[in-house]
């Protein structure tokens, strides 16, 4: 949840202080991924079943992976801020960000911005360990 909250906070900041309006669809889009990975941590938690747990279990190691650690901390974080921030602050020519990412702003110029970037890697790490640490729970299978 504290991820969703993070990037959404990001995209909404980021769509009313650029012209790209479309980052404010990011919450919405988001949505449903938090649904399901409350819902699978739901089942996995009050299911007196095996079976129902590790379905649980697996849906929300799915989610979990996918869409908060390489989506959001891999591509958006890691590559969107920190790659592109990292080609800035070292004086790398320009193309070696923009020629992958041709659609976004370069050079950074909004360090509130960037800086709520950079935390989706943070929280995609926090996941990650919090998901491993959930699926080698005995209880949890």
């Amino acid at each position: 949840m504290v991820a969703y909250l993070l990037t959404s906070a990001h995209h909404v900041y980021g769509g009313l202080t650029t012209t790209a309006t479309n980052r404010l669809l990011v919450p919405a889009i988001l949505a449903p991924t938090v649904i399901i990975a409350l819902g699978s941590l739901h089942v996995l938690r009050r299911s007196g079943r095996r079976t129902a747990r590790r379905i649980g279990l697996g849906l929300f190691a799915t989610v979990a992976i996918l869409v908060w650690v390489i989506l959001l901390g891999g591509l958006h974080g890691a590559y969107a801020h920190l790659y592109k921030d990292v080609v800035y602050l070292l004086d790398a020519p320009a193309h070696l960000y923009v020629a992958l990412n041709p659609n976004e702003h370069y050079p950074p110029d909004d360090i509130l911005f960037e800086i709520t970037g950079l935390l989706d890697v943070a929280t995609a790490t926090w996941v990650a360990v919090a998901t491993a640490r959930l699926i080698r729970t005995p209880t949890s299978a």
